[in-house]
């Protein structure tokens, strides 16, 4: 049975109602036990909320399809995601630690929104597929909370966001033409960090690692970024804007149930 638009609206509306519901619930349980933790149940319920973002979305999407590039743009905006050029590499950030392996519902929610913003700085940026590339990921982890919570490399989950990079970057992505690399930070906040570069550039890139400083890639060419985009990205002065200092949205932020109270 096919269901229809605004059935599918009404139940989103009510599963939304649904978590206020059950999260003025835990606080009452918070107010009246001095020792109950709520980690359990808010972790469900953040993951319930993603779920509910990526339908929500979903039904924005569908009320005008010629505008829904645009809309994922803004998304993309508004969760922060970036898409830069250097001289040596792209660098593409995402604000958050990626989910655990198989939590599809969590991977939805950045997916779409990161394919845009690569399509949208393709689109304003043309080039040819790289018959061969070197891709380096890396997990940045807030400092200031628990180190706990960094986690192994095979249970983050990495398939869907290398097969959005290889779909619009490489010529294919048999693993004879890209090469992939991991590794781990801690930083002033949660981030994942995908660079995507020549094979003949990856000795670069980990020497300036090693060295602990930002790349002199990075450094030569902060000023051609203007290049990136349109005339305006420029200042009156002829140098180029920074990025607009965005907030992420952080009530449905991808997470993971270590992160809740750690």
């Amino acid at each position: 049975m096919n269901i229809s638009f605004t059935e599918i609206m009404r139940q989103t509306a009510a599963d939304y109602c649904s978590l206020g519901d059950d999260l003025n619930r835990v606080a009452g349980k918070l107010e009246a036990r001095e020792r109950y933790n709520p980690r359990a149940e808010l972790y469900k319920l953040v993951c319930r909320a993603e779920v509910d973002t990526v339908q929500l979305r979903e039904l924005a999407a569908r009320t005008d399809r010629s505008t829904i590039a645009q809309f994922y743009e803004e998304v993309a905006g508004a969760l922060n995601i970036e898409v830069r050029e250097y001289r040596d590499w792209l660098r593409i950030s995402l604000p958050a630690i990626l989910p655990k392996r198989g939590r599809s519902y969590a991977q939805d929610f950045l997916i779409a929104p990161m394919r845009q913003a690569l399509v949208t700085f393709l689109r304003k940026n043309p080039r040819e597929r790289m018959k061969q590339g070197t891709i380096c990921i890396v997990h940045q982890y807030d400092a200031s909370k628990s180190p706990r919570r960094v986690r192994d490399y095979d249970n983050v989950e990495t398939k869907r966001y290398l097969d959005v990079i290889e779909a619009l970057f490489l010529s294919n992505d048999s693993g004879l033409s890209i090469s992939v690399f991991q590794c781990t930070e801690l930083g002033d906040a949660d981030a994942t960090v995908f660079y995507l570069m020549k094979p003949e550039t990856l000795p670069k890139w980990l020497t300036n690692r090693a060295d602990g400083e930002v790349s002199l890639s990075e450094k030569e060419s902060s000023d051609e970024a203007g290049r990136l985009g349109e005339d305006g990205d420029r200042d009156e002065a002829g140098q180029p804007k920074q990025p607009e200092n965005r907030q992420p949205l952080r009530l449905y932020k991808i997470i993971s149930e270590e992160e809740i109270f750690s």
